[in-house]
């Protein structure tokens, strides 16, 4: 595969801005620093002064607005981030591909910062319920987090990597080095005592937010429904491939929804330790062949060096430049390559005008927690919840809403006085039975407080056997609701593979808050279409 094309693209923007550096940072006010750290949540990556100057005049500014410079190894870039006592930026990715591939492993290892052993030790420390270490595939979502401070080191354990941006001395140190010979490549495999979530969130001034998706297909509705309520907030989906598997199945279906609900994806091919080199380059071939697809029209770029990431990142936020990186979650191979680009990865979108809006709070889980009571889990869509607030609850089956009161809000499992729009957050209620909440219920404010029966789509069906008609009850995934819905009208008489239409829906169960403009998908075992939502038949509560 040749990266030619990507690198035209990627060059055209990072010449352009050394070009007119040296002249820039001389004449860069406070104001200007302050509109690049707003328009990337925090943080900003600048291409390297040219003179001592130029180097003093912006670490000035930036000592002004709490952020620190830090120099990239091997690059002609800089990375200016911000750091403010309780806030941080919040970054979200999903790990998605087939079973077996290599997610929980990933995730594993760079959440731990020690290496697999060939045997399921690194996704050992990720899984959640027991009945998963026993099989060795997951079967929830799983939520880690890597934290990053103002210098982009890791918070997780004592950072001897530099968050992937510099080379670190202790990997090359002989007290340290890795038993099997290896060096500067592979990770140091004896590890410090690892902090616990409230000391990550305390030290950090960036949180990538891992969510580990099943990749099996049993618990594709699980995948499904995760990617559709959290793809508002989700910054990136990562790609994971088995370099000796190639690309699967499942792996398509988990490419495709990235693709539908439009968020950024990369691709991280693992088990390169094990693989033969012509497999390997025939899984390179497959992923080149998809990405170039009519429909899909992707730029793959093959990540080699730290230079490298920093141009995908750059390039990220546009949506046509996919990075892939080939690694070894054994042997650690190009593992700080990884590590670096979750240490950049741009933001998907700002939060702040969303704070303002009236609140709404969708909940994807719920729990009991003795001495608590009923427990809460979702994502704050928009607006802002502190203790003791009252918001509305439902719908029911009868599409009531009722008052329900917040006794305690807890984000990234640190108490706090409130939760604001972009974060994910759990509430525990006063006076609630777990029994009477559910799984896409919301919690919003009183004027938001109306629920539907019925509404209409514009729809894209993506392959059927058939024909859809009046009368097909698929499965809809919207925001994190779930439920079958019938088809009561369309302005077609019937829909087969790639037609389009506005179809009309009715829920068969209960009631369900939707809004105009939210995404959707339509399953029937595999996803059979996608559309968005056109209009809503409201019912007041």
């Amino acid at each position: 595969m040749s990266n030619t094309d990507s690198h035209e693209s990627t060059h055209k923007s990072t010449t352009g801005d050394k070009e007119k550096a040296p002249s820039k940072y001389t004449r860069l006010e406070e104001a200007d620093l302050l509109e690049m750290l707003h328009e990337g949540n925090g943080e900003c990556i600048l291409v390297k002064p040219d003179t001592e100057l130029e180097y003093e005049h912006l670490k000035e500014l930036c000592e002004q607005q709490d952020a620190t410079i830090t120099q990239m190894q091997d690059t002609n870039f800089i990375l200016v981030r911000q750091f403010k006592t309780g806030h941080y930026i919040d970054m979200r990715v999903a790990f998605a591909g087939n079973v077996d591939a290599g997610k929980s492993s990933l995730v594993g290892v760079l959440c731990n910062g020690k290496l697999d052993d060939g045997r399921g030790s690194a996704r050992a420390t990720v899984f959640v319920h027991r009945h998963e270490a026993q099989t060795g595939r997951t079967s929830s979502v799983a939520h880690h987090i890597i934290g990053f401070d103002a210098a982009a080191n890791i918070v997780n354990y004592p950072d001897t990597f530099h968050g992937g941006l510099n080379d670190s001395n202790l990997m090359h140190s002989k007290k340290h080095q890795d038993t099997t010979g290896g060096s500067g490549k592979k990770i140091v495999k004896s590890l410090v005592q690892q902090q616990n979530w409230k000391e990550i969130v305390e030290k950090s001034a960036k949180i990538a937010s891992l969510e580990d998706l099943p990749g099996h297909e049993a618990y594709l509705r699980t995948t499904v429904s995760s990617m559709v309520g959290h793809s508002t907030q989700c910054s990136s989906v990562c790609v994971v491939v088995g370099a000796n598997m190639g690309v699967l199945r499942m792996t398509k279906e988990h490419i495709s929804l990235a693709l539908v609900l439009k968020i950024p994806m990369f691709f991280v091919v693992t088990k390169i330790d094990i693989c033969p080199p012509n497999i390997l380059k025939e899984t390179l071939t497959t992923i080149n062949k998809i990405l170039k697809l009519p429909g899909v029209r992707k730029i793959p770029f093959i990540v080699k060096n730290r230079e490298d990431v920093v141009k995908c990142v750059l390039n990220m936020k546009t949506g046509r430049v996919v990075p892939i990186i080939l690694m070894s979650s054994v042997t650690g191979e190009n593992v700080d390559l990884v590590r670096m680009l979750f240490n950049l990865l741009p933001v998907k979108r700002n939060n702040e005008a969303l704070m303002h809006e009236p609140t709404e709070y969708v909940i994807d889980a719920t729990y009991f927690v003795s001495g608590i009571g009923t427990v809460v889990s979702g994502i704050m869509h928009q607006g802002r919840v502190r203790v003791g607030d009252t918001l509305k609850l439902g719908p029911d089956g009868n599409g009531v809403f009722r008052d329900v009161t917040v006794k305690g809000i807890h984000c990234k499992r640190v108490a706090v006085e409130e939760a604001v729009a972009g974060e994910q957050a759990t509430f525990a209620l006063k006076k609630e039975r777990r029994s009477n909440i559910r799984k896409g219920q919301v919690m919003v404010a009183k004027e938001l407080a109306k629920c539907c029966w019925e509404f209409e789509a514009s729809v894209h069906v993506l392959y059927h056997s058939t024909t859809i008609k009046v009368g097909y009850q698929p499965v809809v995934h919207c925001m994190c609701t779930r439920q079958a819905a019938k088809i009561v009208s369309m302005d077609a008489e019937e829909l087969r593979t790639r037609d389009k239409a506005t179809v009309k829906f009715r829920f068969m169960f209960r009631p369900v808050y939707m809004k105009e403009g939210e995404v959707l998908i339509l399953r029937e075992g595999v996803c059979k279409a996608v559309g968005s939502v056109s209009k809503v038949y409201l019912e007041e509560s």
